[in-house]
């Protein structure tokens, strides 16, 4: 038996990944968003760091409250499965073999299913926990089992408070007997698939709904302020369009920031920022004459992202002038290689004001979101949540001379 991996649970994934790639030369092998957890896996030789960061309420987030930044779990592999899931059966283990027969059950299959040991040991496990409606999806599961394949899905079950849902895992075993056999685990997602449910729907309602009202009343409010002639009324519909275009503004940014999420990031994905930031930059400075916005580049700069790196680059550089008041803001967009191998650097500063503080501590998680702390809009949020999506990261410094330092260092 070996060390396979150890699980880490963490409240800030990236900077835990930066430092164990700078601290033992551990680099992101593979990295994905799982079931309410953020997961990436560090390659350390003989074995990897598994970080697990929550993405939302879940196992890791109950897991950092009641315990803290941690150890979580350890995996080990083994020759002789057979032997170890004997021994975790003896230890209530719940194992299941190829008809399917309940040998054990632990307390937690009881505290989930309802189901009492005595009732169910020695019994068919389909016969309780299946829907009649599912046998047949459960048998092709067994019959995989039993033909030594591993099942991974998300199966309906039944439980004594009705139908629930759960990641089901079956890895299949030899017993010491020569017997087939298989052992099941079964994760709960019911509360956290229908909470995602429900928010994609109401994301989408509000976005849609939001959009198009928005829409209609900017554009009334246009139509209004070119027939008042009174000075006083023409300044109060003035504000009032001012509020409703910066409100559709911010729903478009909401909706921008639902198609960065919603993009897969291929798994060979790669762009070179060099010319990803020209391209920004030759926008910018079609955009806004008045302002300078200058590129410069140190080296080769290749990223594992996608086009749509173009749009957090934008958006800094967007921001950066349209919060200058000076008549003739300047921006400096900078390219090349990270000082740590295998990384790439953006920097986007500005001679600007500061951003402030509460905005850049709970974009970068130096500070809890909370109903009166949660960045004044959706910018910050877009650039973050867009080079995370990339495994990068993002970090707020202050440009010599006065202004904003923005950082984007994403993997090569």
């Amino acid at each position: 038996m070996q060390l396979h991996h150890v699980g880490i649970a963490t409240d800030d994934l990236d900077a835990l990944a930066d430092l164990y790639a700078a601290l033992l030369g551990c680099p992101v092998a593979h990295r994905e968003r799982f079931e309410g957890m953020e997961v990436a896996f560090l390659d350390c030789g003989d074995a990897y760091l598994e970080l697990l960061e929550p993405a939302d309420d879940g196992v890791i987030a109950s897991y950092l409250e009641e315990n803290g930044p941690g150890i979580h779990h350890a995996a080990f592999e083994t020759e002789d499965i057979g032997t170890v899931l004997d021994h975790a059966r003896e230890l209530g283990v719940e194992l299941v073999d190829e008809e399917p027969i309940v040998r054990a059950v632990n307390p937690a299959f009881v505290d989930v299913f309802g189901y009492e040991a005595e009732a169910i040991v020695g019994e068919s496990l389909n016969a309780f926990i299946v829907p009649p409606w599912l046998e047949a999806e459960a048998r092709r599961l067994d019959e995989q089992t039993e033909a030594g394949e591993v099942n991974y899905r998300h199966v309906t079950r039944e439980t004594d408070a009705g139908l629930r849902e759960f990641l089901y895992r079956s890895i299949p075993y030899e017993t010491t007997d020569g017997a087939q056999g298989g052992f099941a685990l079964y994760t709960e997602l019911t509360e956290d698939r229908r909470k995602q449910s429900r928010i994609e729907v109401l994301h989408r309602l509000l976005r849609h709904n939001l959009r198009n009202e928005l829409g209609v009343l900017v554009g009334t409010l246009e139509e209004v302020v070119e027939r008042v002639d009174d000075g006083d009324t023409l300044r109060l519909v003035q504000r009032a369009r001012e509020s409703a275009t910066d409100l559709e503004s911010l729903a478009e940014e909401a909706h921008e920031i639902q198609r960065t999420l919603d993009a897969p990031v291929p798994a060979n994905a790669e762009v070179d920022c060099v010319d990803i930031a020209t391209g920004v930059v030759d926008r910018m400075r079609s955009e806004y004459p008045a302002a300078t916005v200058t590129l410069e580049t140190t080296g080769p700069a290749p990223a594992a992202a996608t086009e749509r790196l173009a749009v957090a680059i934008e958006e800094l550089v967007t921001n950066a002038i349209v919060h200058n008041s000076s008549e003739e803001p300047r921006v400096w967009v900078s390219v090349g290689p990270a000082p740590e191998a295998a990384w790439t650097d953006i920097v986007v500063a500005d001679d600007g004001p500061r951003i402030p503080e509460a905005d850049r501590s709970v974009v970068t998680g130096g500070a809890e979101i909370t109903s009166m702390r949660h960045g004044s809009g959706l910018g910050l949020w877009l650039v973050a949540w867009t080079v995370e999506g990339f495994g990068g990261t993002v970090s707020f410094g202050e440009r010599d001379g006065g202004g904003n330092e923005v950082r984007l260092r994403l993997p090569r």
